[in-house]
């Protein structure tokens, strides 16, 4: 279908062609945060083909410079910036390699959206624009300074590594914004915060002639989302479900339960969609009733948010056959010979349980000066299980410096109250709001003469690179547009194809207006 996408009557006669025909191309080349190397070659191939001068460093960052049009020369520069890397989610029983394996792309309607996998529109779209304008001969605009950031949704940290005296502009225009219509002009920082507690296992031993089962639980089919500009929506936590399915568990069964596995979640930033234990247990019919009686109290909870949470108890046979949605991995957890396993003692089982439902989750102020602006948030995105240690991830955002500070010392005094210690990574600045900004004014009229209708300001609760940029640009005028997206960092990943036309259109009018 990709082949052929661009003869079809939705794409036919769209000023962003082009842009799309980048767009797939990209969307060939597996690129998810951590994972760039091939992406920022194939950028710097593009501008090596063009006789465009180019510099990328050893995080992948790439920058590329194009002169202004004729008579356009010795204008200031504009800096168009958006950043390479995706977030790669898939359906569960996906067999698709994100790590090896492009997108396939699929229509419905006027969105475009990846076959069981996230699409990669955030931020694909913006590498496809802007290619699209530096190889167009024929567009009037001022000198460009493209630059493409590896790691964004990571922490930011190709931005946060590029050499900023490598650009000479003044003025920004960041391509990462999801709504059409809305232009941002001040975001919130942030940061991850790693968690490491200790914990203990035993050994049971064999236990082949024993009456103990070993039971694979997943928690799946939430929404997920975006963990900024989604965590205002009330969307279920599988994480946070994980730990209140496994105290129902314990406390309902005659029985202490052996935890062997625990896992959720994949990127801090992401809110976590997915969650999975396994338990040890003499009586899986009554775990099962006491899952499926939880299975129908969240649905009730977060009814008219999620669209239908499922838990799935798989008994393992030792023969090591399995219910349909068992996805363990055996060798995790002990010898298939001997059937021999490793537990969480109960201490530790106890410690872990009662860490994840205290941690606090989702947003913790709202903005006292803008209504309806979450304020300071945080999104525990991954938890796992190693062999002697429980591992968390959070992402913490906040649009005051003191509101990041504070969430970061009341999470670290939590984790210390279970002999846990944390870790800050990917830092990252907040934005303020320039009510002087020229570039703001000019896409907020060039937008109205296009569309009839005034372009809204927009202050987020959201990382974007342009923190960044200001913080080290001394005087640099930044603004973030974009398309509208739905449902970015999940599966359910798209875009509406009518809406990249139109902003695209827009950045044209803009780069004339600026020559």
């Amino acid at each position: 279908m990709v082949d052929n996408m661009l003869e079809s009557n939705i794409f036919k006669n769209l000023n962003s062609k082009e842009v799309f025909s980048f767009f797939i191309e990209i969307s060939k080349i597996p690129r998810g945060s951590g994972n760039t190397k091939e992406i920022s070659d194939y950028i710097k191939s593009f501008a090596i083909k063009r006789n465009l001068e180019y510099y990328q460093d050893d995080f992948n960052n790439v920058i590329i410079y194009k002169n202004g049009t004729d008579c356009y020369e010795n204008k200031d520069s504009l800096i168009l910036q958006c950043h390479m890397d995706m977030v790669c989610d898939k359906k569960l029983g996906s067999l698709k390699n994100m790590d090896l394996e492009g997108i396939d792309l699929a229509v419905d309607g006027d969105y475009l959206y990846g076959e069981e996998t996230s699409l990669g529109a955030d931020n694909g779209i913006a590498v496809a624009m802007i290619l699209s304008v530096l190889d167009d001969n024929l567009l009037n605009h001022p000198p460009i300074e493209a630059v493409f950031t590896s790691d964004e949704e990571i922490g930011l940290i190709g931005a946060n590594n590029l050499d900023m005296s490598k650009l000479q502009g003044k003025t920004l225009i960041n391509l990462d914004s999801e709504e059409e219509g809305v232009m941002v002009v001040s975001c919130a920082g942030g940061n991850r915060l790693d968690i490491d507690i200790p914990v203990l296992r035993e050994s049971f031993g064999d236990f082949s002639n024993s009456n103990l089962k070993l039971l694979n639980i997943s928690i799946k089919g939430l929404k997920g989302g975006h963990s900024g500009l989604e965590i205002d929506k009330g969307l279920a936590n599988a994480n946070k479900l994980s730990a209140l399915l496994l105290k129902e568990i314990k406390d309902n069964i005659d029985e202490d339960i052996k935890l062997v596995n625990l896992s959720g979640g994949h990127l801090d930033n992401a809110i976590p969609n997915f969650g999975e234990f396994s338990i040890l247990s003499s009586n899986p019919e009554k775990v099962k009733l006491i899952s499926k009686k939880f299975n129908q109290e969240i649905n009730l909870d977060y009814e008219n948010i999620e669209d239908n949470i499922s838990i799935c108890v798989d008994v393992v046979n030792f023969n090591y056959s399995s219910d349909s949605c068992s996805n363990l991995d055996f060798n995790k957890l002990g010898s298939k010979d001997k059937f021999n396993y490793e537990y969480i003692s109960n201490e530790s089982l106890d410690k872990i349980i009662n860490f994840i439902i205290e941690i606090p989750d989702g947003v913790q102020k709202m903005s006292s000066d803008i209504n309806g602006l979450v304020e300071t948030s945080l999104n525990l995105g991954i938890i796992s299980l190693d062999q002697n240690h429980f591992n968390a991830s959070t992402a913490i955002r906040s649009n005051s410096k003191e509101g990041k500070s504070k969430l970061n010392t009341s999470i670290s005094l939590i984790a210390e109250s279970y002999s846990g210690k944390t870790q800050i990574k990917g830092d990252y600045p907040g934005w303020d709001y320039d009510s002087n900004s020229y570039i703001s004014k000019v896409i907020s009229k060039e937008f109205e003469l296009l569309y009839n209708k005034p372009l809204k300001l927009s202050i987020i609760h959201a990382g974007l690179e342009c923190g960044l940029f200001v913080d080290k640009i001394c005087g640099l005028d930044a603004v973030s547009i974009g398309p509208t997206m739905l449902d970015v960092h999940s599966y359910n990943e798209k875009v509406s194809i009518s809406s990249v036309d139109r902003t695209y259109k827009l950045l044209l009018n803009i780069l004339e207006k600026l020559s």
